[in-house]
């Protein structure tokens, strides 16, 4: 089937694959899992899982949207057996962030803020913001990350980020809890210092 095309199909020739879409989904794995070696793996695995599958794709989406797909579910599987394998940090330090953050009345004490003040400089901000919560990220436990990626940057709903994960909601927003008190706090101490 190596280089069959029918009205609109894309080229299946698998000796192609690497060039023609090896950059994209390295890319898309490298922003998810935030390790090189990792994301060169779960590649590899997406093109041999394509290869064993190659006759299931019917053209119905483009071959890098399939390939995407298949790596997805490859990034997901990496984020279950991940989140098996960690130990869940104790509820004494959840209890201190809450503690932190928020009155016995359960509302903010200080409302997270970045300052905008509507200038040329607010776009560096941005920019900042985004290689601040990369480092973040990289910092963050794995299982936590994994569902911050998943639930914020993916957009997966809460049911579906709990099925691929194999957690319970309440597991879920604990999870999502930390992560954001986390980020929070990382954020407080970048742009509300000498505040």
């Amino acid at each position: 089937m190596a280089g069959a095309t029918s009205e609109g199909r894309e080229s299946l020739d698998p000796l192609q694959w690497v060039d023609a879409y090896g950059d994209v989904l390295y890319r898309y794995a490298i922003t998810r899992v935030r390790r090189t070696d990792v994301a060169e793996d779960l590649v590899q695995e997406t093109f041999l899982a394509a290869l064993k599958a190659q006759k299931s794709f019917k053209g119905k989406s483009a071959l890098q949207t399939w390939l995407i797909g298949i790596l997805r579910h490859k990034i997901v599987d990496f984020f279950r057996q991940e989140i098996k394998q960690e130990t869940v940090t104790s509820t004494e330090s959840l209890k201190g962030l809450v503690e932190k953050y928020f009155t016995k009345r359960r509302q903010w004490k200080q409302w997270p803020s970045v300052r905008s003040s509507g200038d040329p400089a607010e776009a560096g901000q941005i920019s900042e913001f985004w290689v601040i919560l990369q480092q973040w990220l990289d910092e963050l436990a794995p299982g936590l990350s994994r569902v911050f990626i998943m639930k914020e940057m993916d957009e997966l709903s809460s049911e579906q980020v709990c099925k691929d994960l194999e957690i319970t909601p309440s597991n879920l927003w604990v999870r999502m809890y930390r992560a954001r008190m986390m980020l929070r706090e990382c954020m407080d101490a970048r742009w509300n210092d000498g505040e």
